[in-house]
């Protein structure tokens, strides 16, 4: 009868302490399950994807599944698809494990394009643009007549953006152009050779014109004849601002 009951008494302990085993496994567990944001994210303010956890070093064999409560704003993988207005989502973990499973649960807050502000320096000032319900944005006309628009690049670096497609983030980005460059080529209607002149910038003048000879004439000028052709004038010292 002694024998018996400390063979009971035996097995409660044993399985007091394996409950206790598992007790503490599950908190190793569920304690590393957890959301990481990319930088300048919180669970309040989502605005991009979620890093979300696959397995647990902890335990290996531990498996973890996800599910959005929205998939159209946070899929189960974790794609952040912002909508125009703040949206809250409910992340669940489900974990398995020895063929048992816990969940957790994570309530976020997606930050609504709303909120999204694209500051645009062009022709020396800022302009501060917001996108519409779509996410997309209403640019203002880029257009120079000396210049080639290049593209969008994010100030203070060497990362050029596309604002034609959706906007997810604030960003500050400056226009970029290529001030057209021109050559300037002469003739002098019989009179010595001139050189042209290379890489002029749209606009700029050419404070001093070369001078050609010719036997028995007197040079009087330049005649400067503009890109279509037409009208044309006398250029006696400085040639015209180009266009």
């Amino acid at each position: 009868m002694k024998r018996v009951i400390i063979v009971v008494i035996t097995l409660a302990f044993l399985s007091w302490l394996l409950g206790c085993v598992r007790k503490s496994t599950w908190k190793e567990i569920l304690k590393e399950v957890e959301i990481r944001y990319q930088d300048g994210d919180a669970e309040n303010d989502v605005k991009s994807d979620l890093i979300i956890l696959k397995r647990i070093s902890c335990q290996p064999k531990a498996k973890v599944f996800w599910r959005s409560s929205n998939e159209d704003v946070i899929s189960n993988e974790g794609e952040v698809k912002r909508a125009y207005l703040d949206t809250s989502v409910t992340i669940t973990a489900r974990i398995v494990f020895k063929k048992e499973e816990r969940f957790k649960e994570f309530q976020l807050l997606v930050t609504g394009l709303d909120k999204v502000k694209i500051t645009l320096i062009f022709a020396n000032k800022e302009i501060v643009l917001k996108p519409n319900e779509l996410g997309f944005l209403t640019l203002p006309n880029l257009a120079r007549k000396d210049a080639l628009f290049v593209g969008f690049r994010v100030l203070d670096s060497n990362l050029f953006v596309d604002l034609t497609k959706k906007v997810k983030n604030d960003l500050k980005v400056e226009v970029v152009y290529n001030i057209y460059h021109y050559q300037v080529c002469f003739n002098s209607n019989g009179g010595s050779d001139v050189k042209p002149i290379d890489n002029i910038e749209h606009s700029m003048t050419i404070n001093k014109l070369p001078i050609p000879s010719r036997d028995g004439y007197l040079f009087l000028g330049w005649i400067y004849f503009n890109k279509e052709g037409g009208e044309s004038l006398l250029i006696e010292k400085v040639a015209p601002r180009l266009s």
